[in-house]
């Protein structure tokens, strides 16, 4: 159905289907951060016409993927939910910030 190019673990599977809503959710998330940085990267090179165009399509389209996913949700009778923030990029946010402090002091 969905011609996909590789098998699905049936452990992900599982685990999706044991808590739809916050696959949903996430999935939600996700759409809308594309969408956000494709507008983002917009807004930092207006110059660049065709990249925008590009740019304007991706934020679009995975507006449009948001809005679908929205409406999953809506007709389970459940929220998008708050943002939560990502395990991963908080550890990698925190490790730039100790890197750009030793790369000061040893410039010092």
């Amino acid at each position: 159905m969905l011609l996909l190019q590789s098998e699905t673990d049936p452990a992900w599977v599982e685990a999706v289907l044991a808590d739809f809503d916050a696959f949903l959710r996430d999935h939600a998330a996700n759409e809308r951060k594309v969408s956000q940085s494709a507008l983002r990267l917009v807004a930092e090179h207006p110059q660049r016409r065709e990249l925008v165009a590009e740019l304007t399509d991706v934020a679009i389209e995975e507006l449009e993927h948001f809005r679908l996913v929205h409406k999953l949700l809506a007709e389970r009778g459940k929220d998008i939910g708050f943002e939560q923030p990502d395990p991963y990029m908080t550890q990698l946010r925190k490790a730039l910030r100790r890197a750009v402090r030793q790369a000061t002091r040893n410039r010092e």
